[in-house]
């Protein structure tokens, strides 16, 4: 694989057809919308400059994702937020697998490394389970569900295994008291 310049890699030369080239930004989208399809994954981190561009109104589909292209084969590391009750471990060796095997079947590169960085957590699952539980027991009314939160800890452990979960203050609406 022929390097055209920092950010283009010649993949083909045909006499006949033609040229096959491809940019890093394309194995980088690659790269973070093969991430994005495993169950478990919230969403992409961004660094700084990714945060910047998203605030003008340019959303970069790599966001989260740094590649380096070399002749003989691909690096990647990946930045994510997972759900809050994903296994990290089985979701980060399934995203190293739905990568490489993504960025390997649709360019025909070797992809030697993916690295996973987790940045954090989206705890909005954690809050749907929470409502969920309110609204089930009848709870979910106009009042502070703060006064809930000793009627659904027991079933917080018992349905989701969180242990000494705290409940979220976000929400706007409130609870019956009983």
């Amino acid at each position: 694989m022929e390097k055209l310049d920092r950010a283009t890699h010649v993949l083909q030369e045909d006499a006949e057809k033609g040229t096959v080239q491809i940019a890093d930004e394309v194995v980088a989208i690659i790269a973070g919308m093969a991430a994005t399809e495993v169950k478990g994954v919230a969403s992409m981190a961004g660094n700084i400059k990714n945060e910047l561009v998203a605030k003008m109104g340019m959303k970069s589909l790599s966001k989260g994702v740094k590649v380096e292209v070399t002749d003989t084969d691909v690096k990647v590391d990946l930045t994510l937020i997972l759900k809050f009750e994903a296994n990290i471990l089985a979701v980060s060796g399934a995203v190293q697998e739905k990568v490489k095997s993504a960025i390997e079947s649709m360019t025909g590169m070797n992809v030697s490394e993916v690295n996973v960085r987790v940045a954090g957590v989206d705890v909005s699952s954690l809050e749907e389970v929470v409502e969920s539980l309110l609204k089930e027991k009848g709870l979910l009314r106009e009042r502070s569900y703060s006064a809930a939160v000793p009627y659904i800890m027991e079933d917080i452990d018992e349905e989701t295994r969180i242990k000494r979960a705290r409940v979220p203050v976000a929400f706007s609406r409130g609870v019956q008291q009983q």
